[in-house]
């Protein structure tokens, strides 16, 4: 779902994609941002949904979808050779089946999915209801039929971006954005000793540089790995992680500045608190409280790659500079002309030198629906 106004594209370089997969409990319905409504700068509609899902009992991943409306909306037909025809459709007319349309048999609308309802079908099975909806409408369905505590299995797309502090210093962020919500067939124990912990994503990226991480010029025993996410119109900073010292090693000595890679691995979630003292306000000495001062520090853990996805030609730092050089002079020229709307949001299997093999074993299991 992450994608930038879909206006002429500025350069040619192909996106670098990258998704994720969660399993765990729904939390943080009862937010008072969980689901919001308001307008872009031009006076569309926009539509926010902001929830956690629990992924271990102290383990919590950030989820956001962020939709607009839009012009129109696409239709799609798979033909019998294996190609597929497209139709747009306009905005008002999203909700009408393919037959009310006049399309035919076989069409249906591009969009997001969600299971979050229980139906019997003909044989009599309790199975999910399957809605697909434009990520405008997905917002709000899941908003009136999401709860907490629900055990839900999760798809989607991983967006980009950074901002600068206060104190000057630019941040890298990364937001989950799903594609598919859908009820698991089973109730999920997150005390369960035996459970596979889902919380995975997979990325490719251009490499940049690896090193050391440290703390006050120790270093931690990890490793930060440098990236650059190429998206449809934006060039985008990212940092990942390491764990692994024969991956950080591989990685330094395989693998070309400019190169892009597909990496794969955890996503990892840290409550941040500090020490805080509360005055004494007459009832005894003052009690060392922990207060959280950032939601949580979210970070994704490389534990593999594939060799084969190596690609050193593609992307040079010449190229990638001439994009972000052409994505500041269209940004001057909104600035200068009225801004344009909010942004919308569109291997290996063996433990080798490599790192450990990406887990798709989801796509076959009872909490995948689809």
């Amino acid at each position: 779902m992450a994608e930038n106004t879909k206006s002429k594209r500025l350069f040619n370089l192909p996106e670098t994609k990258g998704t994720f997969q969660l399993e765990g409990l729904i939390t943080d319905c009862a937010k008072d941002d969980f689901y919001k409504e308001g307008k872009t700068q031009k006076g569309k509609d926009k539509r926010t949904l902001s929830f956690g899902v629990k992924v271990e009992p102290d383990v919590k991943v950030g989820c956001k979808i962020q939709a607009f409306e839009k012009p129109t909306v696409c239709f799609i037909k798979r033909e019998k050779d294996g190609t597929y025809k497209t139709k747009k459709i306009p905005w008002a007319d999203r909700f009408k089946s393919a037959e009310e349309l006049g399309l035919g048999e076989g069409w249906a609308i591009i969009g997001s999915r969600a299971g979050l309802e229980k139906e019997t079908n003909d044989k009599g099975q309790v199975v999910n209801k399957k809605v697909v909806l434009d990520p405008f409408d997905l917002t709000k369905y899941t908003s009136e039929h999401m709860a907490d505590n629900q055990s839900v299995f999760i798809k989607g797309d991983i967006e980009y971006g950074s901002f600068t502090g206060e104190d000057g210093t630019k941040r890298q962020w990364s937001r989950m954005s799903p594609t598919q919500i859908s009820l698991t067939s089973k109730e999920i124990d997150l005390d369960d000793e035996e459970r596979k912990v889902r919380s995975d994503f997979k990325q490719t990226m251009v490499f940049t540089n690896i090193e050391q991480e440290k703390e006050n010029d120790v270093p931690t025993g990890r490793f930060i790995v440098y990236g650059k996410i190429i998206g449809y119109s934006s060039v985008d900073d990212a940092e990942f992680y390491m764990t692994n010292k024969k991956l950080a090693k591989t990685f330094k000595k395989n693998v070309k500045p400019y190169s892009s890679i597909e990496v794969w691995g955890h996503i990892k979630t840290e409550i941040q608190t500090e020490e805080v003292e509360v005055e004494d306000d007459g009832w005894g000495e003052a009690d060392p409280t922990k207060r959280v001062v950032n939601s949580a520090r979210k970070e994704l853990i490389i534990t593999g790659a594939s060799k084969d996805s190596i690609d050193s030609e593609t992307y040079t730092r010449e190229a990638i500079d001439a994009a972000i050089e052409a994505i500041k002079k269209a940004e001057a020229a909104r600035s200068d002309f009225g801004e344009s709307d909010d942004k919308q949001t569109s291997s290996s299997s063996t433990d080798d030198e490599w790192g450990s093999g990406f887990d798709d074993s989801s796509d076959d299991t009872e909490g995948d629906v689809w």
